[in-house]
């Protein structure tokens, strides 16, 4: 395919920064705040990181669909016979408007 072959192209004429450059840089824009200081913690006492490498999931267990430890869903046929819905809120005045309005969502794949 042509357009494939387009980004190998475009991709080789930029050298990959390392994480050190990648760190200077953003300290930079973020003028010396540490990048480490980006990190947040969820709720559930989950770190995330203000850049994910590929060394982060070298050691990742994430199983298989449907068994432990159930990273990649709860049954074996994933989303498979069950997939996931996209619903959101529509604010309408009338009818008419609120008609309109979901036409649309759905057209943009809200069910």
């Amino acid at each position: 395919m042509r357009l494939e072959k387009d980004f190998e192209s475009i991709f080789e004429r930029f050298e990959t920064p390392s994480i050190e450059e990648w760190k200077a840089l953003a300290e930079k824009t973020l003028k010396g705040l540490s990048v480490e200081k980006l990190a947040s913690k969820t709720s559930e006492g989950i770190t995330i990181k203000p850049l994910y490498v590929k060394s982060d999931a070298e050691n990742l267990n994430l199983g298989y669909p449907g068994f432990y430890p159930f990273a990649r869903g709860t049954k074996a046929s994933g989303i498979a016979f069950n997939p996931p819905y996209i619903s959101q809120y529509i604010p309408a005045r009338t009818p008419k408007i609120f008609n309109e309005k979901l036409r649309k969502a759905l057209a943009k794949g809200q069910n």
